[in-house]
Order: C-alpha cells, then sequence, then structure tokens
C-alpha cells in the first residue's frame, strides 16, 4: 500500500509539475495555449495559474523527497520472527529511567548507529553539588542495564555521557521574605 501511495503521489505532482511549466511556457509566449483552449484575453490568469500549479507541484515534490525519511530503527532476530525498535522509544525509555537519578537536572539521550552497533549519546546538566565522575558512571550502568535488560539486546557500542551544564543552587524565598540558598 505504501508503495502504491507514493507511486500516486508521484504520479499527481509529476502532473502539476507538468500542467504548470505548460502554462508557464504559454505566459512566456513560448507557444499560444489560449488560442487552444481559452480563447483570446486570459493570458495574465493563465500564467499566474500556471505559476501556482508550478511552484505548488515542486514543494509538493520537495516535501516528499526530504520529509518522509524512514525512522531510524535497528532489528532484533526473536523466535517468532524479526522485531524492529525505533531509536526514539529508546530514546524516550532512556530519557523516563535516568531522569529520576539526583543530580540531573536534565538529560537527552541519542541513539545512533556506531561501529560496533548502535551507541548512546546523552547530554546532561547536573546540580553543581553531585560527584561528576560518580554520577556518569551510574548513568552508564543504567543506560548498559536497561539496553540489556529492557530491550534484550547483548552488544551496545559505546555508552557516552557530555556534561553540557553544571546547574547552580537556585535562591528561593523564606518564611519571612529573606533569600536563602535551597537545596
Amino acid at each position: 500500500m505504501k508503495g502504491l501511495n507514493g507511486f500516486l503521489v508521484f504520479l499527481g505532482t509529476l502532473f502539476l509539475v507538468v500542467i504548470g511549466g505548460g502554462l508557464l511556457g504559454h505566459y512566456f509566449a513560448l507557444y499560444d495555449l489560449t488560442q487552444i483552449v481559452f480563447g483570446y484575453g486570459r493570458e495574465l490568469w493563465t500564467g499566474l495559474a500556471g505559476a501556482a500549479m508550478f511552484i505548488l507541484g515542486l514543494i509538493v515534490l520537495f516535501a516528499k523527497i526530504t520529509l518522509q525519511r524512514p525512522e531510524k530503527s535497528f532489528s532484533m532476530q526473536n523466535p517468532e520472527g524479526e522485531v524492529r525498535i525505533a531509536f526514539s522509544a529508546v530514546e524516550e525509555m532512556l530519557k523516563k529511567v535516568t531522569s529520576r537519578i539526583e543530580g540531573i537536572e536534565e538529560i537527552r539521550p541519542r541513539v545512533v548507529d556506531g561501529k560496533r552497533g548502535i551507541e548512546i549519546v546523552s547530554r546532561v546538566s547536573v546540580s553543581e553539588e553531585v560527584n561528576i565522575p560518580q554520577l556518569t558512571m551510574r548513568i552508564q550502568e543504567i543506560i548498559r542495564s536497561q539496553i540489556r535488560d529492557v530491550i534484550g539486546l547483548e552488544e551496545l557500542g559505546s555508552v557516552r555521557t557530555y556534561i553540557y551544564k553544571i546547574a547552580s543552587r537556585s535562591k528561593a524565598k523564606g518564611k519571612n521574605g529573606e533569600t536563602g540558598v535551597a537545596f
């Protein structure tokens, strides 16, 4: 069905581009289409309609080519058959699990294709009071265990962590309006 749908969109787009190009050709006096189809005196409307169809056809064609890329995923063999898992599903799972770790302000895990299988690259914002080496080691351990235990993938490429921000302690107002440091 997807192949047929893509083919029909391609044919419709091709039709718009050809008709629009033909009308534009008439507008620029390459030939006299109005005498054949519309009669005299409608050159401006013919040119505008041709330009609109031509531009619309190019936009649809460009959108079809660039916007409909398949979502990245990886596959695993199961006794019942192949299982495909989207990178975005893994990223969401890892984000939910690792964002609960104390000391993490924000985490953005990304799954990428690597030389030795999938790799995880996490951008992390941490609190300033945490021990960064211990925290990053914990993040990497949790990511590896989640990939192994939940997804069932034993081979995992590198798990890299990039600390992009060390958040300072926020100031909060006390009961009497004085400012203090909130932890």
